[in-house]
């Protein structure tokens, strides 16, 4: 590594009351990334891909890891959808 990189720390996630750590980071217009990390439920993944698409909201892709009994880490890249 020169030292002209810079390179960016880590961020905690932090839980919420449900045991989930969650955030958004905008990458460009109109898109971003969604990281998830907890105690989600069986179920999950089709209770966020419903919530997203009801607020216009695609997901492009995305990835998961189990590393428990209902403990994922899981993260999405996301975009808006242009209303006509």
């Amino acid at each position: 590594m020169t030292s002209r990189e810079q390179v960016n720390p880590a961020k905690i996630l932090e839980p919420d009351a449900t045991g989930i750590s969650w955030k958004i980071e905008p990458s460009g217009p109109g898109t971003g990334s969604l990281e998830l990390s907890g105690d989600l439920k069986p179920g999950w993944l089709g209770k966020l891909s419903s919530h997203l698409s009801y607020n216009k909201i695609n997901i492009l892709k995305g990835a998961a890891r189990k590393n428990g009994p209902l403990c994922w880490d899981a993260s999405f890249e996301i975009e808006e959808i242009d209303s006509p």
